[in-house]
């Protein structure tokens, strides 16, 4: 695990936490593994089904949307 986390940039214990669903993905990890790791066309939508799964909430930008229509 520590040469896991060690290749997407993060520490072994903050890996762990997020396995243990006590952590949100970071934005970067997911590409980072994929990068990384080589990931199949099938394996890239697993993880990041995976990852939208994790999510808690969302953020949509509305900065250029007009809210008086």
């Amino acid at each position: 695990m520590a040469q896991m986390a060690k290749s997407v940039g993060i520490t072994s214990a903050y890996l762990s936490t997020i396995e243990r669903g006590n952590r949100k993905i970071p934005k970067n990890l997911t590409q980072n593994v994929i990068n990384h790791y080589k990931l199949s066309k099938e394996q890239v939508t697993e993880l990041q089904k995976a990852e939208y799964l994790s999510m808690d909430s969302f953020e949509i930008e509305l900065s250029d949307v007009d809210l008086d229509k």
